[in-house]
């Protein structure tokens, strides 16, 4: 096969072909029914309204387009946008090609016409941006249209525009198919990019998310396709906080309200406990959890936690000065060997066990209100550090008397 060399005259008179596939089309869909005709259009425009606008654009392009006569042969109809509907893109159940609106379809078909007829890199940008401003318009992603498929689309327009002109008496020239290569490699270029753009945001919003509710050593684990083992901690400080009285309080609340003061607590120990370096673990109605020595180790996790602890006891105390109902708050603190590690299939989630957890949250429900309570353990680890001051012994479940101390504040 000779190869032809790409010529105004060829490009005109290709581009003309494709606009005239198009023409026939446009021209069927204004015989739809009135209820299609008038449904209106993300830019506020009847459907009727777009297609006179499509055809207008096309009749500017290539004048005297809106007189030919469409052409047929037994084999093909002179619709290529029906052949292609009823042959290769409509799925049982959906609706038939006069039951059905191609705004979309008809706008990137408009596109490719422009830049057959205009080779300028102008142009070029035109359907580029042109391309993806239809797709965001139309959500394509929330019509399940893949990438892969959409390329197939595009492919099969062109071979069905093949079809058209073979029946028109004239075979497609090597001209032809090196105008609807730029044109599609432009094309598929601008719907690439769009499609690895809306993958890579979904890919960093993901990691976000994971980021959210596990550590960032163990995300990235999980990232790399590695399961997490767990992971024995010799030393670490647990922190548990509720508010006095938060049941009997809370039914007295709107559930709006209740929401609001909960977030805005829990908001300002996120970020306090940020500030240390230590874990949030979860939430459990009023209960908030954290910890400091985990998933990395180090050695001032008892200062860490006891320094938090002490903001966020201060935080509380200050909202009696601003609050109508100021909530009462207890803290517990205590220091030892734990166990980390993930649990869950579907809903990931980064815990700890053993005798340390729940020794911390006895030393928070023995503890005193509004005060940093704290074990003998972790007393130990900060002597010479704080000051403290000996409550006695308390008697914790499952552990008998332990004596307790709450933190004033720091050496």
């Amino acid at each position: 096969m000779v190869f032809v060399r790409e010529t105004k005259e060829t490009r005109e008179n290709a581009s003309r072909e494709m606009a005239l596939c198009l023409m026939v089309h446009l021209r069927e869909e204004l015989k739809k029914s009135p209820e299609l005709l008038s449904n209106v259009t993300a830019e506020g425009i009847t459907f009727e309204q777009h297609t006179l606008g499509v055809i207008s654009e096309l009749e500017g392009l290539f004048p005297g387009i809106g007189q030919e006569v469409p052409w047929q042969t037994e084999q093909y109809s002179a619709n290529i946008m029906r052949d292609w509907w009823d042959n290769a893109a409509r799925t049982p159940g959906r609706d038939s090609y006069e039951d059905s609106t191609f705004k979309f379809m008809n706008a990137l078909t408009l596109d490719r016409i422009r830049y057959a007829a205009d080779p300028s890199e102008e142009a070029r940008e035109r359907l580029l941006e042109s391309a993806v401003e239809n797709m965001i318009r139309t959500r394509l992603v929330e019509r399940g249209l893949a990438f892969v498929h959409l390329l197939y689309v595009l492919s099969f327009m062109r071979r069905l525009e093949e079809r058209r002109f073979e029946a028109r008496g004239f075979a497609p020239t090597e001209a032809y198919r090196a105008l609807s290569d730029r044109v599609e490699n432009a094309q598929n270029a601008a719907l690439f990019k769009y499609y690895y753009d809306l993958a890579e945001s979904a890919l960093q919003k993901s990691d976000r998310l994971l980021r959210n509710i596990l550590p960032d050593s163990v995300a990235d684990k999980l990232r790399e396709n590695e399961t997490p083992l767990p992971v024995h901690h010799e030393s670490a400080t647990v922190v548990f906080t509720d508010f006095v009285g938060f049941s009997r309080n809370a039914f007295r609340m709107e559930p709006s309200v209740l929401v609001e003061k909960l977030d805005r607590h829990f908001s300002a120990y996120d970020d306090i406990i940020d500030s240390y370096g230590l874990e949030k673990l979860k939430t459990i109605g009023d209960s908030y959890m954290f910890a400091g020595g985990i998933p990395e180790e180090c050695s001032d996790h008892a200062m860490r936690c006891v320094r938090a602890a002490l903001e966020i006891r201060d935080y509380a105390r200050s909202q009696f000065e601003t609050e109508k109902n100021p909530w009462s708050i207890r803290i517990g603190v205590h220091s030892g060997p734990i166990v980390s590690g993930i649990v869950g299939h579907k809903k990931f989630s980064y815990d700890i066990w053993g005798d340390t957890v729940n020794v911390a949250s006895r030393m928070e429900s023995s503890g005193e209100t509004n005060e940093v309570n704290i074990s003998e353990d972790t007393f130990r680890l900060l002597e010479g550090t704080i000051r403290a001051h000996d409550i006695g012994l308390r008697s914790i479940k499952n552990r008998g008397e332990m004596r307790m101390y709450t933190v004033d504040g720091l050496l």
